[in-house]
Order: C-alpha cells, then sequence, then structure tokens
C-alpha cells in the first residue's frame, strides 16, 4: 500500500473511531435523492485489502460507515458532492452514462498529500439460505448487512450474507470435509462467532473461528 493511500486510511480511521458524538443533523439540498448513493462500496482489493464503505440513509441524513469504524454523517455540498467536515474531506459519487452511481471517490483538501481513494460499488448476492453448514448470530437486530467470510471463500466480506430468522442471522452454505476459520461481519465490524469456543490464530496474528465439517 502506497504511503499517500496509508495517510489517507489512518486519517479517515482516526476521525471515525475518536468521534465520540454524532455529527448534529444537516439540512440537505432539497433537489438530492439520497437514496441514489445508497449502497456498499469497495475499493480496489489490489491497493487496500478488504476496505469497504457503507453508504446509508437513517433519519433523512446521508451516513458512510468503513471497514472497522463507526458511522459518521455526510454534508450535501451539491448532487454528488459531500463533505466530511471534520477533515474537510470531500467524498464524490461517480455516475455510469445511464446516470447510475457506480463508484464514489475519497479526496482530501487540496494542501493533504493523500491520493484519492476510489471504491465501487457493488451488487450484493441474496442471503445464502441452503448448504451443509449452517452458520448462527444472535441479536444484533439493527444490523444492515451481516456475512460470514472465512478460509472457504478468501475471506471477502460481501459474498456469503446471512438472513434473518426469527432474532437470528443465519447463513447457510455447502463445504467440503475439513477446517475452515471464519468471523461474522456486522455492517463491515468483524467478530467471532461468540456461539462457538474453537477459535486459532492465523500467520497473520489475527484470531478466528473454527469449524470442522465432517
Amino acid at each position: 500500500m502506497k504511503t499517500s493511500l496509508c495517510s489517507l486510511l489512518i486519517t479517515l480511521s482516526l476521525l471515525f473511531v475518536f468521534q465520540e458524538k454524532e455529527t448534529p443533523p444537516q439540512e440537505q439540498t432539497p433537489s438530492i435523492n439520497l437514496q441514489d448513493y445508497v449502497g456498499r462500496y469497495q475499493a480496489d482489493p489490489t491497493i487496500v485489502e478488504n476496505f469497504i464503505l457503507d453508504v446509508f440513509v437513517e433519519k433523512d441524513q446521508l451516513w458512510i460507515k468503513p471497514s472497522h469504524s463507526p458511522k459518521t454523517q455526510l454534508a450535501a455540498k451539491s448532487t454528488d458532492n459531500f463533505v466530511i467536515t471534520a477533515i474537510n474531506g470531500l467524498i464524490v459519487f461517480n455516475r455510469d452514462a445511464k446516470g447510475l452511481v457506480e463508484s464514489l471517490t475519497i479526496a482530501q483538501s487540496p494542501a493533504a498529500s493523500a491520493k484519492p481513494l476510489i471504491a465501487k460499488k457493488l451488487t450484493l448476492p441474496a442471503p445464502s439460505l441452503k448448504g451443509n453448514a449452517t452458520f448462527r448470530l444472535k441479536g444484533h437486530p439493527n444490523a444492515r448487512i451481516v456475512a460470514v467470510a472465512g478460509s472457504f471463500n478468501d475471506w471477502n466480506q460481501s459474498q456469503v450474507l446471512c438472513g434473518k430468522e426469527a432474532d437470528e442471522w443465519v447463513c447457510r452454505i455447502d463445504l467440503k470435509p475439513g477446517k475452515y476459520t471464519y468471523k461474522f461481519i456486522i455492517d463491515g465490524d468483524w467478530i467471532l462467532d461468540p456461539a462457538n469456543p474453537d477459535t486459532e490464530d492465523d500467520e497473520r496474528g489475527f484470531t478466528n473461528s473454527v469449524l470442522l465439517v465432517k
């Protein structure tokens, strides 16, 4: 990862981690349809590993939540242009030839050295509810996207999604016999399976849950 890009991500992380209070609501430009921007965006995985940004509307305001960080509000500057005021950062939503939002660009102020970060808008699959291996996660009723990622799908956090069943998030996939490591991802936040005491550390120093498929 290039130094300039590291600088941008570190700056964003510091903003999101140390933000103790939600940004006061900002009045949005009436002509802007906030639903145009809603979705999950993924940075180029060859540049930033497994880095996603979820954009959503809450209380008639637009919010963004990066991987591993709390949400923060976006203030409209003009159509397709929003500001993260705490870092004087600009988020630009890019449209395709049909006028649909296809990506976003995060840029710092002109004085900053970090290069813009471009994230492509993803088309998420339907929840995976058929298979011989079942993953269950209780609680988290207000989560928007719950997924399972592991050694079985190269840790892709936007590929195997869970669906709601009663008070649980459930995911089922077909796995061949063997040992797999995995984690749940709740709106970009990675957690161990709280119902599974079996864990192990990988070669990168991360602790993951372990599933044995017979």
